[in-house]
């Protein structure tokens, strides 16, 4: 079984660092890296990975290490890197204080064989660990595409919202093909706690109807939008959604009703906490 090809359904790799194949700079960003929320306009998206994240939230590490807001308006290079040692040994010890952990478990298969690293998760070889996977990651082996093909990954499905940018997909020069898949949790989840943030529905309908270039301001419209958007999936290589919804939480109403509560949300109008189920 070792040896078969791997056909990964589930990632979160940022598609355009594996098809360009840019190396990492710091161990912190393959393996926790920043919410695209927090990136300025010239940071390379390296993803997120919200399982760490969550670990690290659980054991009560600073928000701010968590998602990477550093708290300078303009920092250094120097500062940033400092800053980046820091979350990175705030990672290493939410870690080593989750032994049973499957994200423990999953970052230790990683440090061993991945990067050879074999040192315990402890939080007193944090620094040890922090430079021993900085050696590895200057070397042109341990680029994504080599990783990723040395790891015999055939095909990955990333984790698309329906109004990204499919354009980085596909085969890259090494390593697997780049397919994506729908996940649709936005139109889905009117309200929700997000990353530093509250998600805003209404704004998410506008940027939909950008990429679309379609006004929308009825379910009909909405729904044409979508279908637009799932057509341009399709055409892009997509073969599976993925949809995570937190709590789903619904009341049966008709779809004039349906169509009525979605008109006056987007109108900012008030609706009860019924119609929001429905």
């Amino acid at each position: 079984m070792e040896n078969l090809p791997i056909v990964d359904f589930h990632t979160h790799y940022d598609v355009s660092q594996v098809m360009q194949n840019k190396p990492w700079t710091h161990p912190i960003q393959a393996f926790l890296g920043r919410p695209a929320s927090m990136l300025g306009p010239s940071d390379t998206n390296y993803g997120f990975d919200h399982y760490v994240a969550q670990l690290m939230m659980d054991q009560g590490v600073r928000e701010e290490l968590v998602y990477g807001k550093i708290d300078l308006e303009s920092p250094t290079p120097e500062q940033d890197r400092q800053f980046d040692d820091e979350r990175f040994e705030a990672m290493i010890g939410a870690l080593a204080k989750a032994p049973g952990s499957e994200v423990t478990l999953w970052t230790k298969i990683a440090l061993e064989r991945v990067f050879q690293v074999t040192l315990p998760l402890t939080l007193e070889n944090a620094t040890a660990i922090r430079e021993a996977v900085q050696l590895q990651i200057e070397k042109p082996e341990f680029r994504p595409q080599e990783i990723l093909e040395a790891g015999n990954v055939h095909y990955a499905l990333t984790t698309d919202d329906p109004t990204s940018d499919l354009s980085h997909h596909g085969q890259p020069t090494k390593g697997p093909r780049l397919l994506p898949t729908w996940r649709p949790d936005a139109v889905l989840i009117m309200e929700v706690q997000g990353e530093l943030g509250r998600y805003n529905f209404v704004q998410w309908i506008e940027k939909l109807g950008k990429t679309t270039n379609r006004e929308i301001a009825s379910l009909d419209q909405l729904e044409n939008a979508l279908e637009d958007r799932l057509n341009y999936f399709v055409e892009n290589g997509c073969i599976a959604s993925d949809i995570g919804i937190p709590n789903f939480v619904a009341e049966p109403c008709t779809r004039q009703e349906a169509a009525e509560i979605f008109g006056r949300y987007m109108k900012c109008k008030n609706y009860t906490a019924e119609e929001h189920k429905s």
